[in-house]
């Protein structure tokens, strides 16, 4: 008992066995890492690729793949046997010759561990590196099949005002043709690129079973303390959120409404327009299109501000505890291992382990769905 006790007190998922009454073992639950395979697996999926899991059935490790290679010194092998049969292959490890035989090698960095020397690109050991170049691939397969549209779409046109005779298709007219392709072209990769650069990542699944925990336990793991966090520590944990200027985000606002899906398409009219000699009609689409994209940009800047304001009106504050001390802050301020206290009508705030409680009863009828309060 005591030495579950002081398990417990440390952080350690502790589990007993009892024979009646008396406790005759005690087990230390080894609680796996937050490491994010189960997201880079999720993203592969997403990206229409196949997972291709190291180590065989001893290193599945419970997630399921599309198929197994060996492991250890022998994942090469099972590397060039996927590239033999015409795969393209991207390795993510931590080293190893897998890193080297891969088209991609992906080494994943380890504290007080050298880096993987043979591999063609260092990530995090998060693994969101690699859940990144997962997303680019999406977009860039996107952008490659749009360009590929927009070439097939200008050689069709250029071939059918040739063919037709309605103008005389020079030399200077179809290098304009082709230019404006390409021009469209790269417009539309740079507006998947920003789509892709504006999409945050969602953060890994925490396994730990903090309900589970002891109380102190929790407080360990997150390296926190029952008096709280110091005002130093809780703004070193704090995520950055640098204050834009006003002009940059009314800049990327007007960007947003000028790399719309439609503006390609109204840009390729006025290309095409402009490469069959009728440079008026291309001009008014181009100044349509630039006032259009001003005008919404505007609104979508001023419809922004206003929802922040209101945000701020609606802030909901808590009482945290930092450096000893109760203290009134924005829910937005809240950092991992603050300690709050809640009273009589309070909403939850967040994800919280419950420390110490005094006749408390809550209402969870918003995670059951019931239309009647649901006393726990």
């Amino acid at each position: 008992g005591a030495r579950a006790r002081e398990l417990g007190k440390s952080g350690a998922l502790v589990l007993g066995l009892a024979r009646g009454e008396t406790l005759v073992a005690v087990v230390e639950v080894q609680i796996a890492a937050q490491i994010g395979i189960e997201e880079l697996i999720a993203a592969a999926r997403e990206a229409q690729m196949r997972v291709v899991i190291a180590g065989g059935r001893e290193g599945r490790a419970g997630f399921e793949g599309d198929d197994l290679i060996e492991g250890g010194a022998r994942a090469a092998e099972g590397v060039r046997r996927l590239q033999a049969a015409g795969h393209v292959v991207c390795a993510v490890g931590t080293g190893g010759g897998m890193l080297r035989a891969a088209d991609v090698g992906m080494g994943l960095r380890r504290a007080g561990s050298p880096p993987a020397w043979g591999a063609h690109l260092l990530a995090g050991e998060d693994l969101a590196d690699a859940r990144w170049l997962l997303a680019a691939c999406v977009a860039a397969r996107q952008a490659s099949t749009q360009s590929a549209r927009v070439a097939g779409a200008a050689a069709a046109l250029g071939g059918f005002v040739s063919a037709s005779g309605l103008v005389p298709m020079n030399t200077d007219r179809a290098m304009t043709l082709v230019n404006t392709a390409s021009l469209l072209a790269m417009g539309n990769g740079v507006r998947v690129a920003y789509a892709l650069a504006a999409r945050p990542l969602p953060p890994p699944r925490d396994p730990t079973p903090w309900h589970a925990l002891d109380p102190d336990g929790a407080l360990v793991r997150l390296n926190a303390s029952a008096t709280g966090l110091t005002t130093r520590e809780a703004a070193r944990r704090a995520r950055r959120t640098a204050v834009s200027p006003v002009l940059l985000d009314l800049g990327h606002a007007i960007a947003d409404e000028a790399l719309n899906p439609l503006v390609p398409l109204l840009a390729a009219g006025a290309g095409m327009s402009a490469a069959v000699g009728s440079l008026v009609d291309a001009g008014l689409v181009a100044g349509v299109v630039g006032f259009n994209a001003v005008l919404g940009g505007v609104q979508r800047f001023r419809v922004g501000r206003a929802v922040q304001a209101l945000e701020r009106r609606a802030m909901v504050r808590v009482a945290v505890l930092r450096g000893g001390k109760w203290q009134q802050i924005d829910v937005d301020a809240l950092v991992r291992g603050d300690v709050l206290v809640l009273q009589a009508g309070d909403v939850v705030p967040a994800d919280c382990r419950l420390l110490d409680a005094s006749s408390l009863e809550i209402d969870a009828s918003s995670l059951t769905g019931e239309s009647l309060p649901v006393r726990r």
